[in-house]
């Protein structure tokens, strides 16, 4: 779990837009993080649990890339803007 934190206090600095480094920390805070924690409590995460966790902050980073390259911010998202 420290591993992804110390991941995670990496990559947010990367994302120049504060709104979206704002939003990516809630949603890891939230759901990514939150998800993680129970496994952690029983045994040491594996890699793999790490890796997906990384991966789904990846995914959100290019989904709020995609909606600013297309002038829209998350609040006006249609599933138009998620199926593309």
């Amino acid at each position: 779990m420290l591993l992804f934190q110390r991941w995670l206090a990496e990559q947010l600095p990367t994302v120049s837009d504060p709104e979206h480094r704002k939003l990516l920390q809630l949603f890891a805070a939230w759901h990514v993080e939150r998800r993680l924690r129970a496994p952690a409590y029983r045994d040491p995460l594996t890699g793999s649990q790490t890796e997906q966790a990384r991966n789904e902050v990846h995914r959100a980073i290019a989904f709020l890339d995609h909606l600013a390259q297309r002038g829209r911010a998350l609040a006006d998202c249609t599933q138009a803007d998620a199926d593309t």
